[in-house]
């Protein structure tokens, strides 16, 4: 959904046969007017004023003890290089992740399927297979 419109309160046209629309016809309701700050009431006006007049009150106190609390929570924190060591045994770890997921795709193992093939078609036996190739049914 990327917008939603509003719609005013109406009357809704009757559906079906011609006497229940005539029964049910729809009242034309003229469009109220768009109401804007420059036209609201005097009342609004004043309360704006006022509310623009008093500028909020920082309390030194309070702006003292959040620039304390800020300073403690700075002085806490742990270097970001003392993390540089597990982050780079991060990164190893989920590559050498990734390279095994690759080795069992299925692509790799279709590879693997034909090089074997081709081994044998010229010639070649295999020592020991470290796993057998996949053999779909049909396959010569």
């Amino acid at each position: 959904m990327r917008d939603l419109r509003v719609l005013a309160p109406r009357a809704i046209a009757a559906t079906g046969s011609d006497q229940r629309a005539e029964h049910h016809q729809a009242v034309e309701q003229p469009e109220a007017p768009v109401r804007t700050r420059n036209d609201a009431s005097a009342g609004y006006h004043r309360a704006l004023a006022e509310i623009r007049r008093t500028a909020p009150v920082v309390d030194p106190a309070i702006a003292a003890a959040v620039a304390r609390q800020e300073r403690a929570i700075l002085s806490r924190r742990e270097p970001e290089d003392q993390f540089a060591q597990g982050l780079a045994e991060k990164a190893d770890q989920e590559e050498a992740a990734a390279r095994t997921a690759a080795a069992t795709s299925s692509q790799a193992l279709a590879e693997r399927r034909a090089r074997h093939n081709k081994a044998l078609r010229a010639g070649a036996v295999p020592l020991r297979l470290t796993r057998p190739p996949m053999i779909l049914s049909g396959a010569a």
